[in-house]
């Protein structure tokens, strides 16, 4: 099952660079009076662990602050 969600008191920021394509990734940060919408996924608890692993080159954010 998939729906429509936000979580209340975060912004999205494109805060790392991609490794694979060298983009910016999206991330959550957070922010009084923010909203970020997303979508909810249900299933198994190992269907998610992929989400676990760390994508971005974090040295431009601690250059920068964010792209």
């Amino acid at each position: 099952q998939v729906i429509a969600a936000y979580v209340e008191g975060f912004i999205p920021e494109f805060t790392v660079r991609d490794r694979d394509w060298g983009g910016g990734a999206l991330n959550a940060r957070e922010r009084e009076g923010g909203r970020l919408w997303g979508v909810l996924y249900e299933g198994p608890e190992e269907a998610f662990a992929v989400l676990d692993t760390f994508q971005g080159d974090a040295s431009v954010l601690e250059k920068y602050g964010s792209y």
